[in-house]
């Protein structure tokens, strides 16, 4: 679910000859470091595919959508984006779409699909449980727009949660997940900054790379969707460079950063991470965050 080309920017500098290029990664439940070989992380067999009813296993999303879009994302940023050049409106459009998956790919995204399906399922049932009069209008409507005749026991006591298991279908929510037309097209439409940093102050990424946040909200949750006029968005697509979306106008198109904005940036990817984050070392700038990492 992180691409192999993405994870190949990360891997450490200093890799013995002989050896296959690693990555370190930080898992936060053991908080202990272990290098791997980047085709050995941030995957799961079947992720991205689902049963249909017809009983086929549906890949497309994989084979057709994502590795189109990871194949022209690898050669924009090693022709274009790493030697500082200007990108067409064709290539912009790539990385805004390229940005968009990465915000939508992960396990993070999904699980956030799903537990929000299931509390707003829940909550519906539970309201359909305390009101029969509700209850009896659904039944009357479903019987009349389907033609079909429900149990006679059907009655309030089967919308009780307790008795299902609720959350939304593997299909949803990957049709969720590549419904990326709006979000890229936001994405897209915001003022761009390229980062890049020098060596031994490297960016770090993580399972949930993409990072959003207001500085100017206090609140947990005002403030913080893509089109918030004080919004950034930051998502690294190296360990030399980092894109910075936000809706600030006459910024420079790439600029180079210092090791305190590094550190920043790479606090956000922490608390952004979800089970683990990816380093180019074991040991870099920022790394003390890692003890205060919030579930």
């Amino acid at each position: 679910y992180i691409p192999q080309f993405y994870l190949r920017e990360f891997t450490d500098p200093e890799t013995p000859n002989g050896y296959e290029p690693y990555v370190w990664v930080y898992e936060h439940e053991s908080k202990k470091w272990k290098k791997k070989s980047p085709k050995n992380i941030a995957s799961k067999l079947d992720f991205y595919s689902f049963i249909d009813q017809e009983g086929k296993r549906r890949d497309e999303v994989e084979k057709e959508g994502l590795s189109n879009i990871e194949g022209k994302t690898a050669l924009i940023y090693r022709n274009k984006i790493c030697t500082r050049q200007d990108l067409t409106i064709r290539e912009r459009a790539t990385i805004a779409e390229f940005v968009a998956t990465m915000m939508t790919r992960v396990p993070k995204f999904h699980n956030f699909v799903d537990s929000s399906m299931s509390e707003i399922i829940t909550r519906i049932m539970e309201m359909y449980k305390v009101r029969p009069e509700a209850f009896k209008k659904l039944k009357e409507n479903y019987e009349r727009d389907t033609e079909k005749k429900l149990p006679e026991d059907f009655d309030e006591s089967c919308l009780d949660p307790s008795r299902y298991k609720i959350g939304a279908t593997k299909s949803f929510i990957l049709k969720m997940m590549v419904s990326l037309s709006e979000i890229a097209k936001i994405i897209f439409s915001m003022t761009w900054t390229f980062l890049h940093t020098k060596e031994d102050a490297w960016f770090i990424t993580s399972d949930s790379p993409f990072c959003m946040r207001n500085p100017k909200s206090n609140s947990q949750w005002y403030g913080h969707g893509l089109t918030y006029r004080d919004i950034e968005l930051t998502i690294p697509l190296s360990k030399q460079i980092c894109i910075l979306a936000t809706w600030k106008k006459g910024l420079w198109q790439n600029i180079d950063v210092t090791q305190q904005f590094v550190e920043e940036l790479n606090h956000d990817r922490i608390e952004a991470s979800d089970k683990y984050i990816i380093s180019p070392r074991n040991d870099f700038i920022g790394s003390q965050y890692l003890k205060y990492k919030t579930e």
